[in-house]
């Protein structure tokens, strides 16, 4: 498992990237490199780039900030444990 941005991981689910947001949903593909290039927390991501991705992904509001959360554990997790013992803690369930 390759450690990826919360945001990233998101799309990718959904056979989807950054620039898909962009063209699709209106949002700067710059503003969203930034929130990876800073490593911004979901918690403090613009409404705005929730209600994108949950239009993109036709998904509720809250289930975008759920997965988007615990993409986000498992990130700063793997950078703490390291990936292949995150990897099999993801496998024990």
């Amino acid at each position: 498992m390759k450690k990826k941005y919360p945001l990233e991981r998101l799309l990718q689910e959904y056979n989807l990237d950054i620039l898909d947001l962009e063209s699709k949903e209106g949002l700067k593909s710059s503003s969203l490199y930034n929130l990876k290039a800073r490593n911004v927390s979901v918690t403090n991501y613009k409404f705005e780039v929730i209600i994108a991705l949950s239009s993109l992904l036709n998904l509720t509001l809250d289930e975008v900030f759920k997965k988007l959360c615990r993409y986000e554990v498992e990130f700063e997790l793997g950078k703490i444990i390291g990936e292949e013992e995150l990897h099999s803690l993801v496998e024990k369930g």
